[in-house]
């Protein structure tokens, strides 16, 4: 399974020149620590809100939970706990409404993704809905890397290489591959894809949908590891749209790069997609995306996202929500999240407008590894890798 996003030693001076925010008091306060019994391994590591609902990967759990009516406070057992009937150990989760999905890269390294659907009297410990599998599935595929879905559309990713900046296993089976789920009539069942999305250029070692993000008819996956030009490890995003009424194979309708990529960008760490706006965290800075109105093109960033005040940034995780961005940057303890806040004036290169601080340092160095938000809410996991420490997931609201 996936035990880190950067597999190489990196030290990378990052040099940013955008606007500077004047400081403003900052409205974010902690709410809550949420943990679960027993520590579980990588508690965390992957998470997402939906709502009142928080859910995250904890080993061979997805542990739910769900904000009481008096508000967020410090919970030490989640609400409900997902399993797979397999004892599939999960690596991505993601949730839109009463819908949780889970990815698992196991099984000899073939992966599959688990739905599971809250019961009308809501969240209760339960096994999957549903076990989503690719027809071509095969050891190595990494299938359930990622994860991301959107009313009755779910995307799986394949990356068939785990591992950013390094080739695991030593001869990775293909570029990777998106896999398309569609809702049944009938509802979620036992099934295999509706569509797979390839990159038109793909090569073995890119880490293809390593992140998947998926908004309406566009779906974006992620190559971190894809070569620009002569450039090793630069990254590139790929844009899909649907064509038609259901989902079809295909490649990309366009590429997104970044114009002053380098070695080591790794593009695409991280992806969010909100409105008519894509933000992708690489290794020192948050690329925006804008839609332009005529539809996605190939084309290079709008706007970038980034902190002046670190020569070693580690950019990891991503969420877009409305006007806000919140990049976690786990290798960077004080702070270990970042919220960029829309200006009046519309997005430019800026830096930060809050900072938020962990409430003391882990240790571990993984304070940010995963981030969620929703418009009052701010989700930042911090899964234990080593050291003292970790294994929490902190929750934020307004004053």
């Amino acid at each position: 399974m996936k035990v880190f996003r950067l597999a190489v030693s990196l030290a990378v001076i990052s040099i940013f020149s955008g606007s500077v925010i004047a400081a403003t008091s900052n409205p974010w306060v902690l709410k809550a620590t949420l943990s679960a019994p027993g520590n579980p391994l990588e508690f965390g590591y992957a998470l997402g809100i939906s709502g009142t609902t928080i859910a995250a990967t904890a080993n061979n759990e997805i542990a739910v939970y769900v904000e009481p009516k008096a508000g967020w406070g410090n919970m030490s057992t989640p609400t409900a706990k997902l399993s797979a009937t397999d004892g599939a150990v999960f690596s991505s989760v993601a949730i839109s409404g009463n819908t949780i999905v889970a990815g698992s890269v196991q099984d000899g390294g073939t992966g599959a993704a688990y739905v599971f659907i809250e019961p009308s009297s809501g969240w209760k410990n339960m096994t999957e809905t549903a076990k989503l599998s690719a027809s071509d599935a095969k050891p190595g595929d990494f299938i359930g890397t990622s994860v991301a879905i959107a009313n009755t559309t779910i995307v799986v990713g394949a990356d068939q290489n785990n591992s950013v900046g390094a080739s695991f296993p030593p001869e990775p089976n293909g570029a990777g591959a998106a896999y398309v789920f569609a809702k049944p009539t009938a509802g979620w069942a036992n099934m295999t894809e509706t569509a797979k999305l390839t990159p038109s250029d793909g090569v073995s070692g890119d880490d293809f949908a390593y992140s998947v993000a998926i908004i309406g008819n566009t779906i974006a996956a992620s190559s971190p590891n894809a070569m620009i030009g002569s450039t090793d490890l630069e990254g590139a995003i790929y844009i899909f749209d649907k064509n038609g009424s259901q989902w079809k194979s295909s490649t990309q309708t366009a590429k997104l790069t970044a114009s002053d990529g380098h070695s080591v960008t790794l593009l695409g760490m991280g992806l969010s997609l909100n409105g008519n706006a894509l933000a992708a965290a690489a290794f020192d800075k948050v690329y925006l995306f804008f839609k332009p109105s005529s539809g996605w093109t190939t084309s290079t960033q709008n706007v970038e996202l980034a902190s002046s005040s670190y020569t070693f940034y580690g950019l990891n995780s991503v969420a877009l929500y409305q006007g806000n961005v919140l990049a976690g940057s786990p290798y960077e303890n004080v702070p270990f999240a970042d919220l960029y806040v829309e200006p009046s004036a519309g997005w430019h290169n800026m830096t930060p407008t809050y900072r938020l601080k962990a409430p003391a340092k882990n240790g571990n160095g993984s304070d940010g590894w995963s981030v969620a938000m929703n418009g009052t809410t701010l989700v930042v996991g911090s899964p234990l890798f080593g050291g003292n420490g970790g294994n929490v997931i902190y929750v934020y609201g307004l004053k």
